[in-house]
Parts: C-alpha cells; structure tokens; sequence
C-alpha cells in the first residue's frame, strides 16, 4: 500500500498542473528526481524502474562493458536526467533549463535536506575543493557543490551547466550532478 501511494505522489509531481508555473514545475521534478536517485542508488535496476514508474520518458544507449546510459525526460519538458550506470558505481544527473547555476546550489542543498534532515552537508567535494558559482575557477570547473556519508557510500553533488564543458559559470541552465 506504502509503495502504492509513494508511486501515485510521484506520478502527480513529476506531471505539472495548468496552474504551475515551468519553473515551480522544474523544481518539484528536480526534487522528485533527487529523491528517486537518493532511495534507489544501491539498486539499479530499482532506479530504473522508479524514474519509469513516476512517468518520465525513457531512452537508453548501450557503451559495452556494462556502461549504459539512461535517459528520463518529464512529460512537460522541464528535467533531463541522466543515470550512468558503470558496474557498480552510479551517477545521476538532474538537468533544467529554467534556472542557472547559482540558484541550482542552494536549492540543492535544500533538497538533500528536505530528502534526508539528519544527513550533514559538508561543504566542497570530498578531496577538499570548494569551487562556487561566480568565483574565477567557476570558468574552468564544476561547483564543488557538496558531499555527506549515505548509507554504504560517499554522496557528492557537483552543480554544473548544461552541455558538455561541465563549468560551473551560469548561462541560465544548471545540472545537478549526483555521484554515489
């Protein structure tokens, strides 16, 4: 029943009501993704089967070697997310195209927060780097973003923009880079 009721508020944000705004679309999809990743991550194929259970399109692409790459996309356009999957490590990556990365880190900070309350953010990535948006290293890299002990791993979420120079300067789209 638990399950039940789980996959029906899940299938009720990741589709945005007429009266939604993109944007505050954007940011329950960008949640519901997070939160998918976040309870899924030690199982693939559960990951898999949650983000399709929740209404988001699939594709995928097939590398070999047990690298493949997942693609969901909510009904109304709003979040990308991509789940690499190579043997066993996991990385989801949230997209939007309706805010930059400036606003994409403290909201990620919440999110994590509102998902796990006891989880503790520590600030920058695991070795000790801590890049921001705006900063002159934002040019060149991805936000350090943050990084908190789960349950058999390391978490650590990079913000970064969309496309393929993964920089944390802002040009209005924003990724949230989630890496178990």
């Amino acid at each position: 029943m638990m399950r039940l009721a789980i996959s029906l508020i899940a299938t009720l944000a990741a589709t945005a009501s007429p009266a939604m705004t993109r944007v505050e679309a954007a940011a329950l999809n960008v949640e519901l993704a997070a939160r998918t990743c976040v309870q899924n991550y030690q199982s693939p194929d559960a990951l898999l089967e949650a983000f399709k259970a929740a209404g988001f399109t699939y594709t995928t692409e097939d590398f070999g070697g047990g690298s493949v790459l997942h693609s969901f996309g909510t009904p109304d356009e709003t979040v990308t997310t991509t789940v690499w999957i190579d043997g066993i490590s996991v990385e989801c990556r949230i997209g939007t195209a309706l805010w930059g990365t400036e606003a994409m880190l403290p909201f990620a900070q919440a999110v994590m927060q509102k998902i796990a309350p006891s989880l503790a953010l520590n600030p920058g990535s695991p070795e000790g780097v801590n890049v921001l948006p705006g900063s002159p290293a934002a040019q060149n890299d991805a936000c350090s973003g943050f990084h908190a002990l789960i349950p058999r791993t390391m978490l650590w979420v990079q913000i970064e923009r969309q496309g393929n120079d993964g920089t944390c300067s802002s040009d209005g789209t924003s990724v949230m880079r989630m890496r178990f």
